[in-house]
């Protein structure tokens, strides 16, 4: 019964040994992983692996950093520094894109703090960056992804741990606080002076959603389409009348330079339509 026991405890620590060895091997290997770890230590990223981080990018000009660390995967910290260089992998991106079957692409304005990093001796770990810039001149559609990848080191790599896929979408640009300012005209009741704040909220990357007019939002939604030309497709519902149509002899607009809408719209009730204009100014 002893030895039975003795047996098993044997085959679950043989196979816990097994288990810790696929997570770090880089090959199917478990003496050369073995032989790696007796000779130094993987290098890694922590935030690496096949499952991609995301990092949300506002719509704007400036700097919008990413932080990360390059690791030692390694029982006892190392007597002597440990260099390894960085790169923005394109390949790395193309092979993710085929493997995923997904469209992402490389984010172009993206820049490392450091090209080669420096873990000092004594030390398991540094910390680094890497930041975008441009995010207003972007288009919100599209889906864009920054791989970055350990390419150099004077220890091995970790096949598992060697990049990571940073996915970076863009805010939508027209969300937020607005001004707005217009007028309700109904066909009996008169014309109401529209005169509030209003919230944008983002619908996709190319429309938001608002109140109607001088209505509440239990009384229907309004939403923007800006499109390529910065014409804005309106649409939306009241509650109690139907649809919202835009004013056919009238342009809806986006000015992204002042970042206004222009709006011309209507919708049916009793007595006839009922035609809000307003500009929403962005606060």
């Amino acid at each position: 019964m002893k030895r039975t026991y003795i047996a098993g405890v044997t085959i679950l620590l043989f196979a816990g040994i097994l288990g810790l060895s696929s997570c770090l091997k880089d090959d199917d290997s478990v003496a050369n992983w073995t032989q790696q770890i007796e000779n130094g230590a993987f290098v890694e990223l922590p935030a690496g692996g096949s499952v991609a981080k995301s990092k949300s990018l506002q719509p704007i000009a400036g700097d919008q950093k990413y932080n990360f660390e390059v690791a030692l995967a390694v029982m006892n910290a190392p007597a002597t520094d440990i260099k390894a260089k960085l790169i923005i992998d394109q390949a790395a991106l193309d092979a993710y894109n085929k493997a995923n079957n997904t469209s992402f692409k490389l984010y172009p304005t993206a820049t490392l703090a450091q090209s080669e990093v420096t873990i000092p001796a004594g030390s398991k770990v540094v910390a680094t960056s890497i930041t975008m810039t441009g995010a207003d001149k972007l288009n919100a559609c599209d889906n864009f992804m920054v791989p970055i990848s350990i390419s150099e080191s004077s220890f091995t790599i970790s096949g598992n741990f060697k990049t990571i896929y940073l996915r970076l979408p863009l805010s939508n640009p027209f969300q937020g606080t607005y001004k707005a300012t217009g007028e309700f005209i109904h066909p009996t009741g008169g014309t109401r002076v529209i005169n509030q704040d209003k919230t944008l909220a983002t619908v996709n990357c190319s429309t938001v959603s608002t109140t109607i007019g001088d209505l509440s939002t239990a009384q229907g939604t309004l939403t923007l389409k800006v499109n390529a030309d910065n014409t804005v497709s309106v649409d939306g519902t009241v509650s109690v009348a139907g649809d919202v149509d835009p004013d056919p002899n009238q342009a809806n607009t986006y000015d992204p330079a002042t970042k206004t809408f222009t709006l011309h719209y209507f919708y049916p009730g009793a007595g006839g339509n009922r035609v809000i204009n307003e500009v929403l100014v962005r606060k």
